[in-house]
C-alpha cells in the first residue's frame, strides 16, 4: 500500500489509543470533544487515502473489499458517537466506559487488520 494510506491509519489508530485511554481517566469534557472530532477527521483521511491509493486502484476487489471494512468501523463509531451524546457521557460516565468496549475490540481489529494490508 501506499506511504499516505498506511499513515492515515496509523494516525487514526493512534487517536483511537488516545481516546481509550482518555475514557480510562476520570471525564474530562474538553478531551473528549477533541479526541472524538479528531478520530472521525482521521477516519475521513483513512476514506481518501483509500480511495486514492495507486495499489488498491490496480485491484478493485481488494479496493472494495478494503472500503467496505473501512465504512464498517466508521459507521460502527457513528453510531456510537449518536447514541453517546455529551449530556449522555456526563449523566452515566461508568455507562459510557462500559459501552466503549465493544466499539474498542472492533476497532482494534479494523486497525490491526488495515496495518497488515498495508504491508502485503
Amino acid at each position: 500500500m501506499d506511504i499516505e494510506l498506511h499513515s492515515a491509519i496509523k494516525k487514526a489508530k493512534n487517536t483511537q489509543k488516545n481516546l481509550v485511554r482518555a475514557t480510562n481517566r476520570a471525564y474530562d469534557y474538553r478531551e473528549l470533544v477533541e479526541l472524538r472530532g479528531e478520530l472521525q477527521a482521521d477516519l475521513l483521511l483513512v476514506s481518501k487515502a483509500i480511495l486514492n491509493d495507486p495499489i488498491l486502484k490496480e485491484d478493485p476487489t481488494k479496493q472494495s473489499s478494503f472500503s467496505k471494512r473501512h465504512h464498517e468501523a466508521q459507521n460502527a463509531l457513528s453510531q456510537h458517537q449518536a447514541r453517546w451524546s455529551f449530556v449522555d457521557i456526563e449523566n452515566d460516565w461508568q455507562s459510557y466506559q462500559q459501552a466503549t468496549s465493544d466499539l474498542r475490540r472492533a476497532q482494534d481489529d479494523y486497525f490491526s487488520w488495515a496495518m497488515l494490508e498495508c504491508i502485503r
